[in-house]
């Protein structure tokens, strides 16, 4: 709410980021991203809006919303200098970690082990990160 009480509305194309109560999110392709883990090498956003098919305004411009494959609250994988969101679920979670942890054989070895999986994702991600 603005200082006059009046709720005020923000597209994820009005707004690159934001915290709210000490969590961060960003917006990417028409769309909110609560930040789950975030270091120099990986990002874990997960999805909080579907904005898909959606139209906004850029003053009395109509501009469609191109939003990414998936739902709310499915997981994206950014790593630190790459500009794209990688959709990460339990469908493709034992295929992906081979791209996206090639760098990592310790993590590797967790997942084809299976001491570590999709339920562990946050925690994979934050071992990543702090693995050199």
């Amino acid at each position: 709410m603005n200082s006059a009480g009046k709720k005020k509305f923000y597209s994820p194309n009005k707004l690159f980021s934001f915290r709210l109560n000490k969590v961060e999110f960003v917006s990417f392709a028409s769309d909110f991203y609560k930040i789950s883990v975030k270091s120099e090498k990986m990002m874990l956003p997960q999805r909080v809006t579907d904005n898909s098919g959606k139209i906004f305004y850029n003053g009395s411009e109509a501009v469609s919303s191109t939003t990414l494959p998936g739902k709310i609250g499915n997981y994206y994988i950014q790593k630190i200098g790459d500009n794209s969101l990688q959709l990460i679920n339990s469908n493709n979670f034992d295929q992906l970690p081979m791209l996206l942890f090639a760098d990592c054989t310790p993590i590797l070895v967790d997942i084809k082990n299976k001491t570590l999986g999709y339920d562990q994702l946050i925690t994979v991600v934050a071992k990543y990160n702090s693995l050199k």
